[in-house]
């Protein structure tokens, strides 16, 4: 199992965030972890509008290419900013300094559930908009995309991440309002 450069930014990713799960403790996880799922909501919801809003007033897009930059645009920014409302809001939030260990045991527990939800996202962003590319551009031109072609055709950890995706999926589902966003729906393959 040969790893590449995709694999060891992967690596590094998942290692910061559980390392800032230990440091921040539990209240700052699972600020994160509720900032996730409402940025997930309102990507849900509003990706959509935005987009044919995007494809008729500003720049010419495909509307598959629109939605899955725009759902990733919402999502990443209501969810950094919500995380740091809530952090600042949970922050002064402490566990007894009896328990301090377990707060920082607790928070890289969740530090690992949040990187393999973020993770997995961003490996099935990542495969369905090199599909997506793969289809309107002839022949993948371009050194670039040929590059992050090759990485994630290499990569030994993206397969892993996409054969979880159906798994967290099914689990996330059940938590939309009107159920899974037709853009989560399809699990591409690696």
């Amino acid at each position: 199992m040969g790893l590449n450069a995709l694999d060891f930014a992967i690596l590094v990713f998942f290692m910061g965030i559980i390392g800032l799960g230990f440091f921040n403790g539990i209240s700052r996880v699972t600020a994160a972890i509720i900032a996730i799922y409402f940025g997930a909501i309102v990507s849900a919801a509003f990706y959509r509008g935005i987009t044919e809003f995007v494809r008729t007033e500003l720049i010419s897009v495909g509307t598959r290419t629109g939605q899955l930059i725009i759902f990733g645009l919402v999502f990443l920014v209501f969810s950094i900013l919500l995380t740091v409302v809530l952090s600042r809001w949970l922050g002064d939030l402490r566990l007894p300094r009896r328990i301090t260990i377990l707060d920082n045991i607790g928070g890289a527990a969740l530090g690992i559930v949040v990187s393999g939800l973020a993770l997995t996202l961003a490996a099935l962003v990542l495969t369905i908009m090199l599909q997506a590319i793969n289809h309107v551009a002839i022949g993948g031109s371009g050194p670039l995309l040929g590059t992050l072609q090759d990485q994630v055709r290499s990569s030994s950890l993206v397969p892993m991440f996409l054969r979880m995706a159906p798994f967290f999926m099914r689990g996330l589902s059940p938590w939309f309002p009107g159920g899974l966003p037709p853009i989560l729906n399809v699990v591409p393959e690696a």
